[in-house]
């Protein structure tokens, strides 16, 4: 009969072996010391330590892009993570480059972007620096407070990741989070389920039906019932539901239905008296 202990101690025994591995690899005897830290680092007592001594077996074996990945994952398991001064110079630069990469995919925001309508598809947009070297890229969106993520793959369009929602933004705005895969294996996040980035979307029609007063609605204001009788934009607002519910069109898309503008910021150009308007996303 299998136990579970057996089931364990199966595991650890294929599991990476990273002192035989080490003393294989400072007899350079790159492929023998790969294949005693086997497939994978997961079940090493210390993962980080794997990970470096796989990256650098690899770049010793030529294999530049899975070194680099290797010290991927060390730094997204261990953020403090460092390497030897003595280290050669081309490894120490491989893993400062894994570093600055990390770190720039943990630090990406979606970029600002106006909408003219409540109807126009949200367009978010991320861009990361060349040598941030993502595979795949998923955004995961809810309305604020609500913890409902839905995912919203991305594309790599002309240097960015691009995608999209189709609807007007949720009245506290919208709170999400992205994973992105680096070098195919590295998977590190901007921002979390927990802890998740934010951002509130400005629409200029509904700014400029604000603009247009409480004195009854304009060709730019959506008309209710009320709005036709003078009951001006207070009357549309509170017309409007809330944001309930999302369905995701495929592959770089996403539809919010049941939407609601609640807050609007305006701003008018100085001095010029022309009533223009400035509209803006709020990102944090």
């Amino acid at each position: 009969m299998i136990t579970f202990m057996t089931v364990l101690l199966a595991a650890a025994a294929h599991g990476p072996d990273v002192a035989k591995a080490e003393k294989l690899y400072v007899k350079a005897k790159y492929d023998a010391a790969l294949t005693a830290l086997g497939s994978s680092c997961v079940g090493a007592a210390n993962g980080a330590r794997c990970e470096q001594l796989r990256a650098s077996v690899l770049m010793a074996l030529g294999r530049e892009k899975e070194a680099r990945a290797a010290f991927e994952r060390q730094i997204i398991a261990s953020p403090e993570a460092s390497v030897a001064n003595d280290l050669p110079p081309k490894l120490k630069t491989l893993f400062e480059a894994a570093q600055r990469a990390v770190g720039n995919a943990r630090n990406a925001v979606i970029e600002p972007v106006d909408i003219p309508t409540l109807d126009t598809p949200q367009p978010l947009v991320i861009n990361l620096p060349a040598e941030v070297t993502a595979t795949r890229v998923t955004v995961y969106l809810s309305p604020t407070g609500r913890n409902l993520y839905m995912p919203v793959d991305m594309k790599s369009e002309g240097g960015a990741w691009k995608a999209s929602y189709k609807g007007a933004a949720a009245e506290a705005g919208t709170d999400y989070y992205v994973s992105f895969v680096l070098d195919d294996t590295a998977e590190v996040t901007s921002g979390s389920r927990e802890i998740p980035r934010h951002f509130k979307v400005m629409v200029a029609e509904v700014i400029n039906a604000a603009k247009a007063g409480e004195g009854g609605a304009t060709d730019a204001m959506p008309k209710t019932k009320k709005d036709e009788k003078g009951g001006g934009i207070g009357e549309w607002f509170s017309s409007l539901p809330t944001w309930e519910r999302w369905t995701i069109l495929g592959v770089g898309g996403a539809v919010v239905t049941g939407a609601v503008v609640g807050t609007v910021i305006a701003t008018t150009s100085g001095g010029g008296g022309n009533g223009s308007v400035a509209v803006n996303v709020k990102v944090q």
